[in-house]
């Protein structure tokens, strides 16, 4: 029996990807239109990391996605976003009108063009960084490696708290790389982006998801 994950369509983005990455790794992926049938059969949802705020959030407030996801939060079932997936989750975005789903108590800024000794900053970021949660801030295990970042905004952390999990530096300028609540888990990162340790860190998600997830018959295959 293989278990499946969905991956909600924005209209946008780098789905195809991701849903080439998690098939290598031996797990079905689906995307489409998030609605009611998804809450009820409890399949683990990834917001996928491509695209841009305010159109991000225009398409989940058709067809009543956002009080689906709401509910999907709320019943504590697994939820990924990344990159602007895990920027959704905040209260509000430069980037774009509208307000976010809130769950994360932050705001998503754009990056200064300037660091604080007045020198030009490249903006987009785009590039590697060590990435080594802490011990037991997330609920599976995390293998240290690298990850790919590419993005001109960042959530910006406002403490250490588990809201916030793991940071990392672009110049001066402290981003949050994990954003937790309940069992959403937003990472500023690509894994589809990021080889094998990126591989690896879906991998543990998905292992982690499905055992919190139970899933219908309809989300298994032969």
């Amino acid at each position: 029996m293989r278990k499946k994950v969905f991956i909600i369509n924005l209209g946008f983005g780098n789905i195809q990807s991701l849903m080439n990455l998690f098939r290598t790794l031996g797990i079905n992926a689906q995307a489409g239109e998030l609605d009611q049938k998804i809450l009820e059969e409890g399949a683990p949802v990834v917001l996928p990391g491509v695209g841009n705020y305010g159109k991000a959030l225009l398409n989940l407030k058709q067809n009543n996605k956002i009080d689906i996801l709401h509910d999907f939060y709320q019943k504590d079932l697994p939820i990924l976003g990344i990159c602007l997936g895990a920027q959704i989750f905040c209260k509000k975005s430069e980037e774009g009108d509208g307000n976010g789903l809130g769950w994360i108590n932050a705001e998503v800024k754009h990056f200064n063009s300037m660091d604080c000794n007045g020198n030009p900053r490249k903006v987009p970021f785009m590039g590697w960084r060590t990435f080594a949660p802490p011990s037991g801030c997330l609920p599976f295990a995390c293998t240290p490696g690298r990850m790919y970042f590419a993005h001109s905004y960042y959530i910006e952390p406002r403490y250490i708290s588990e809201e916030f999990p793991c940071q990392c530096f672009y110049g001066d300028q402290k981003l949050a790389t994990v954003v937790k609540s309940k069992n959403a888990i937003g990472v500023q990162f690509h894994p589809e982006k990021s080889h094998r340790f990126g591989a690896l860190f879906l991998q543990n998600w998905a292992e982690w998801a499905f055992h919190k997830a139970p899933l219908s018959r309809l989300w298994q295959q032969k």
